[in-house]
This record gives C-alpha cells, structure tokens and sequence, in this order.
C-alpha cells in the first residue's frame, strides 16, 4: 500500500488508498518482440493489476483527486470525458469506496455511437448521467451542473489530467525507481507509456526527473516515449511539459536540495512523443494496432483493446525494432480486472 512519494517527502496532501503497490515488472516473452528479440529486452509495467475491483493508471490519480473532494466538503462528484472513458468508469467505481456520490458527464466520439461494456457500466453505477454530442459542450454541462449541485459538487478534470492528479504518477515513478533498487526490476533505457490527456505521461516525466535527481533507479532519466492515441492539438509535446512543470510547483523542493522546478528544455530532452499510430483518429484502431494485440492474444498476454492498448503496444513495437541494444519498458495503463456486474 505504499506510496514513495508521499512517504519521501512528507507531503501535506490529502491521499486516499484505493489500489495496491508496487505493481509487478515482468519480463515480456521474446516471441512479442519478434526480429528485435535478439538485441532488445523487453518489459512490462503492470499496472492494469493495481486494483481488483479496477486498475489501471487512472486509479493512482484518483487517490489524490477523489481526498482532495472530500477534504473540500463535497459529497457529489463529477467525472467528465467521452462515454467509454477508463477515466470515468474508474470514478463510478472508486468514489463510493470513499463516501462520495458519483456523477458523471460524458460526450460520444467515433468509436462510442455504439455502446460498449464500459459505457454500459458508466451508465448502470452514475448516480446522475449528463450526456452531450460533442466535447466541446461539456464546459457548459458543468456550469448547468454546477448550479443544480452546488457546493456538495466537485468536478474532476477531464481524465484526472491535472497537476495534483500527475502527483500520483510521479509516485509511480519514484516506485519504479525503488524497483530497481531493490532488484526486483532492470533499469530500462526507455519507457513507452500512452499519450492521451497527458496526466500520466506528465507525472512520469516529472517523477523520472526526481528519481535521477535523488538518485533513486538512475542518475539520468531515461527515455519517455508517449504513443499519441489522441489529437495532436490535445496529445502533445508542449502540454507535456507543460503540465510536468505545474505538478512540479506542489512539491517541496527546496526541502531535497533542488533549488526549482525542472527547465522545459530539460524536461523536453528526456521526452519523445510518436505520433504514428494515432491512424484515422481517438477511438479508431489501426493496421498496426490489430497485429500488435494478435501477437499479445497468441503469447497469453491479456487481451489489448483496439482504440487504445493496441496502439501503444504497436508503439512499443515499432520502439523496438528501431533500437540497439536496450531495455524497454512498457507501462500497462489499462485495467486487466474484469468488470463488475451492471
């Protein structure tokens, strides 16, 4: 149940246990990596196993977000992103574990028109359900919302991407590096981890960074390779960064000896954002996409879904085959649990 950065750094932050820790790394059988096999070792992050009731790398958010609610009063919370968000099923699932009632405002995008398992159970366990057609309509959802809750309402940002819900991947990060440490995981060059609103690779990045500079795992952040599996103008470079550097004004720095938060250019060196399996768009699989989840099913990986896991592991893959001699690391960012009955 630990959470590195919490316990490193005392930090006066309301934080709530909803998952296990350290999540396993285990060796990725060499058939996944096919032609690279020989020259690049592989690795996994699991993250999907945080949780049996749901994991994932929305979880280590939530544990921040959902105390910060209930530290602020509240007793209703909202969770906003499109109808089959990982995001919002975690919230409908963790929120009344910690007392809260949870709302949800959700939008369609190309591949939600049909509803699937996890739009199903968004819309069995919201207590209110808010749909709109489009994302852009959400903001005014909320104000609607907003005035029918009042103060008992507090509205999470979209996927939990916010500098305090990074936070609990910078403790991901720090984790990692304590894995190491300890021998119970190598020190990858590279770490392939998804790129959509931007919250877990943002607290990576920056937990790397605190991790080299405590000396914990490394004494040089390795390498972060973001697979965008959404659009460019939202999975991008800048916000990346951007983002990192926030979370990083809520740490105590001063106190472990670093004088300011990282430079972007600093941050920018250690980050490397592959655009190319994004194919027709979020919610869309791709070509590359279905081999990599065929090579997952046959080696009796779990399964990866099409919209987003398969796209990261053909990310990954494709890392993979363009590298030397290397360790790669690929963090597993989607619940393996099965779900719930409706």
């Amino acid at each position: 149940m630990d959470r590195p950065l919490k316990r490193l750094l005392d930090l006066p932050l309301p934080w709530c246990e909803l998952a296990h820790y350290p999540s396993p790394v285990e060796a990725l059988p060499a058939e996944i990596l096919g032609p690279a096999s020989g020259r690049v070792a592989g690795f996994l992050k699991r993250d999907d196993l945080t949780s049996p009731l749901y994991g994932g790398n929305k979880v280590r958010s939530l544990e921040l977000l959902l105390a910060d609610a209930r530290s602020r009063g509240a007793t209703i919370v909202y969770a906003t992103g499109a109808s089959d968000s990982n995001h919002v099923l975690a919230t409908m699932l963790h929120a009344p574990r910690v007392g809260l009632r949870p709302r949800a405002i959700v939008f369609e995008h190309a591949a939600g028109a049909v509803p699937n398992e996890t739009s199903l159970l968004i819309r069995a366990r919201a207590e209110r359900l808010v749909r709109v057609p489009h994302w852009s309509l959400v903001p005014a959802a909320q104000a609607l919302e907003h005035r029918r809750a009042g103060r008992e309402a507090v509205f999470l940002p979209p996927s939990g991407a916010s500098p305090l819900g990074a936070l609990g991947h910078v403790s991901a990060a720090l984790e990692l590096g304590e894995q190491i440490v300890a021998n119970q995981a190598p020190a990858p060059d590279a770490i392939v981890v998804g790129l959509g609103s931007g919250g877990t690779a943002a607290g990576l990045l920056l937990g790397f960074w605190l991790a080299a500079r405590l000396g914990i795992g490394w004494t040089t952040p390795p390498r972060l390779v973001a697979v965008r599996i959404a659009p460019r103008a939202l999975a991008n470079r800048a916000h990346v960064v951007a983002l990192a550097q926030r979370a990083a004004r809520l740490l105590p720095l001063r106190a472990l000896g670093l004088e300011s938060i990282p430079e972007a250019a600093e941050l920018s060196r250690h980050l490397v954002v592959e655009g190319r399996e994004l194919g027709g768009g979020y919610g869309h699989p791709t070509e590359s996409g279905r081999r990599a989840a065929e090579r997952w099913r046959a080696s009796g990986l779990p399964p990866l879904d099409l919209t987003y896991g398969a796209k990261i592991a053909a990310g990954f893959l494709r890392h993979a085959s363009a590298c030397e001699r290397s360790k790669l690391l690929l963090w597993v960012t989607k619940s393996s649990a099965p779900l719930p009955s409706r």
